[in-house]
């Protein structure tokens, strides 16, 4: 990977899937679960027309990310951009 120069801040609101439980429920209790609302920070590594990829940290000494997101855009409530990271 390329050593990155500067990078979106974000925040992603976005809806990820839910499980009831891990065993055996009753039918009206699984139909009334929701997806659960989650907040993702980090800086935006890729826009696609079908995901966002966010990533939490970067070492510019072989140019490798880690704590890397991909959410689906159609999961996606809310990107809000936060500022700029920029390279030292």
């Amino acid at each position: 990977m390329a050593r990155l120069k500067s990078l979106p801040i974000v925040q992603v609101d976005w809806l990820d899937a839910a499980a009831a439980s891990a065993g055996w429920e009753a039918a009206p209790t699984v139909e009334a679960e929701k997806p659960h609302l989650i907040h993702s920070w980090g800086a935006l590594l890729r826009r696609t027309k079908t995901e966002i990829v966010i990533i939490t940290d970067h070492d510019p000494r072989f140019g490798t990310v880690n704590g890397g997101t991909v959410i689906p855009l159609g999961m996606v409530k809310r990107i809000k951009r936060l500022g700029v990271w920029r390279a030292s």
